[in-house]
C-alpha cells in the first residue's frame, strides 16, 4: 500500500473536498430540481462528516486499533449516507453526492482500513457515468478512480477511462484523459501518457487540467543525468534560494505534502 501511495501521482483528497464544498452553490449543467424535491445539500452535509471525523481523531482512544475502528465506522457510515443521497430526487444534489462518496471511497482507501475497499470504486463509477454522463463533477473526480482501484483492476479502468475520453462532455473527456495518462504513467508507460498529456494542453489549454498536464510532461522529462530546471525557493529565515547559486555544492531537497 505504502509503495503504491508513493509511486502513483496522488493528489490529496483535502482540495477535493474544497471543491466539492465551493462548487455546491455554483451553476450546473445538469437539470434544475424540483420544485418538489426534498431540500438537501450535499455541501452541508460533507462538512458535517469531516466534523465527526475530527471529533473521533481528537477525542484518541485507549488504542490505535480501537480509533481506527471508530474512524472506520464514521467513515462507513458517511459513505452509506452519500450513496442515500444519490437518490434524493434533486439531479444537482444527486451528482454531488457522486462525487462525495467517491472521495469519502478513496480517503478510506488511502488510509488503509479496509484492504479490498478499492474493488468497490468501478461499480460506483459506472453508476455515475450512467446517471450523468455529462457531468463536471464527474470529470474533476476521475482521478479518483485510478487511485482508489487495485493493481489487479488496472487494465478495466483503462478501458474505462478510454471510453469516456471520447466523450461529447469537454469536461468528462479532460479528467478521463488526465486520469489516464497519471495511471500509465504509475505503470511506467510514459510513453502512452505523454500524448495524451500533450493532446489535454492542445485542446483546452486554459484548462485546470492542462495546467496539470503541463507540469506531468515536465517531470517526465527530468530523468537521471538531466540538468535540473533553473528554480528558486524561500529558506526557513525567508531569504530567497536559487538553485544555480548552489552550484558546485551538495544540495538535499526534501517534497513533503500536508494532503
Amino acid at each position: 500500500m505504502f509503495d503504491k501511495l508513493v509511486m502513483r501521482q496522488v493528489r490529496g483528497v483535502g482540495w477535493v473536498a474544497a471543491a466539492l464544498l465551493a462548487t455546491s452553490c455554483a451553476s450546473s449543467p445538469l437539470v434544475a430540481p424540483s420544485p418538489v424535491a426534498p431540500s438537501i445539500s450535499v455541501r452541508d452535509e460533507l462538512k458535517a462528516y469531516f466534523e465527526r471525523q475530527a471529533q473521533v481523531e481528537s477525542a484518541g482512544a485507549p488504542d490505535e486499533e480501537t480509533l481506527d475502528e471508530r474512524s472506520l465506522a464514521v467513515r462507513r457510515t458517511g459513505m452509506a449516507r452519500f450513496r442515500e443521497l444519490t437518490r434524493c430526487g434533486d439531479p444537482v444534489e444527486e451528482d454531488r453526492a457522486y462525487g462525495a462518496w467517491a472521495l469519502l471511497l478513496a480517503n478510506l482507501e488511502n488510509a488503509g482500513l479496509v484492504e479490498s475497499v478499492g474493488r468497490e470504486a468501478m461499480p460506483v463509477f459506472r453508476e455515475w457515468v450512467e446517471r450523468y454522463p455529462d457531468s463536471d463533477e464527474l470529470g474533476q473526480c476521475l482521478w479518483m478512480l485510478t487511485d482508489t482501484a487495485p493493481d489487479a483492476e488496472n487494465d478495466k479502468v483503462l478501458r474505462f477511462l478510454e471510453g469516456l475520453s471520447g466523450s461529447a462532455a469537454d469536461g468528462v473527456a479532460r479528467g478521463a484523459h488526465i486520469a489516464r495518462a497519471g495511471l500509465l504513467d504509475y505503470l511506467d508507460r510514459k510513453g502512452e501518457a505523454a500524448p495524451l498529456l500533450e493532446e489535454v494542453v492542445r485542446r483546452w489549454p486554459d484548462s485546470f487540467e492542462a495546467r496539470n498536464a503541463r507540469r506531468d510532461l515536465r517531470g517526465m522529462s527530468l530523468t537521471p543525468g538531466v540538468e535540473a530546471p533553473a528554480f528558486s525557493l524561500r529558506d526557513l529565515q525567508g531569504r530567497e534560494v536559487s538553485l544555480a547559486s548552489l552550484r558546485g555544492r551538495v544540495a538535499l531537497l526534501v517534497f513533503f505534502s500536508f494532503g
